[in-house]
């Protein structure tokens, strides 16, 4: 219906709750996301931790820097990177993938996950037509982001690599 030509993998819930994976359960709060995301770090694969990041649906972000504006935060990080904030958690980056979340909370299961898993293991599936406009290119690794919803259905990931933790949408 989209006309982008897109593969309907799923997404990388779907993908990884049907890879028979084990998904975190997340609190959506601030004590929540922290023990999810030292439970991300200690489950994750020994080959894959140093190249991972942690990937988060906007409710998650805003909980996180809500964190670092406490008083009494010692493992939340923020550092400017070319006048934009970047976030750590414990030496790890964290990127919102506010598409991804615009998508979860439509499909309506759930409201909030996070992700932590090497940047390579989560990419978009392609076709050789597709029309790039609604895709941003990278300045510096030149690859290609989406910025739209469509694209949380083709996104692809190895569910071996990923660790996840959801909160399920009340009622679902």
């Amino acid at each position: 219906a989209t006309g982008y030509g897109i593969f309907k993998n799923g997404g990388i819930i779907k993908q990884y709750l049907e890879s028979g994976e084990t998904a975190g359960v997340l609190a959506l709060t601030s004590e929540g996301v922290l023990t999810a995301m030292r439970a991300c770090i200690d489950k994750q694969r020994a080959d894959k931790l140093d190249t991972s990041e942690f990937f988060v649906s906007s409710n998650v972000m805003r909980q996180y820097k809500n964190i670092l504006q406490d008083r009494t935060n010692s493992v939340a990080q923020v550092t400017m990177v070319d006048g934009k904030p970047e976030y750590y958690f414990e030496g790890y980056k964290i990127n919102e993938l506010r598409h991804v979340s615009a998508a979860a909370i439509a499909d309506g299961e759930h409201d909030a996950f996070i992700a932590f898993t090497p940047k390579e293991n989560i990419q978009l599936a392609l076709e050789s037509n597709t029309d790039m406009r609604p895709f941003i290119q990278d300045a510096k690794d030149r690859n290609y982001y989406s910025q739209t919803v469509f694209a949380a259905d083709a996104m692809l990931v190895v569910p071996e690599f990923m660790q996840l933790h959801l909160k399920a949408t009340a009622g679902a």
